[in-house]
């Protein structure tokens, strides 16, 4: 009976921090990222979505243990998903126009604020 307790209070737990996660719009458009500066927590998902021109999501710095990445957004890829998994700052360029500033940040805390505390 025990197990079946504990079995049931981690899947509650486990339900309650996927629902809490957050998708995150990122408009690709013109020379820049909009919003350029993101505060995420672990768990959400940032989507770029193009809006015009030609452009990449690319990162230039990422924390480690991250995974990086190099996404063409365009006409032909029009979004791209990126699954937060590490706490800490990310930045991207578009490597078209970065000296434009088209540059953005991702500040990613480790606790999402609907997550449950763990149970001991």
């Amino acid at each position: 009976m025990k197990k079946i307790v504990l079995l049931t209070v981690a899947l509650a737990i486990c339900s309650v921090s996927a629902a809490s996660a957050a998708r995150i719009r990122v408009r690709v458009m013109d020379f820049s990222f909009q919003p350029a500066m993101i505060s995420a927590h672990v768990g959400d998902v940032i989507i770029w979505r193009w809006v015009n021109g030609m452009h990449t999501t690319t990162s230039t710095s990422v924390p480690a243990g991250a995974q990086t990445w190099n996404a063409p957004i365009d006409s032909t890829h029009t979004q791209f998903r990126y699954h937060l998994q590490v706490a800490g700052t990310y930045q991207y360029q578009c490597n078209f126009h970065f000296a434009q500033g088209m540059v953005g940040t991702i500040v990613v805390s480790a606790a999402s604020p609907g997550q449950v505390p763990a149970v001991h």
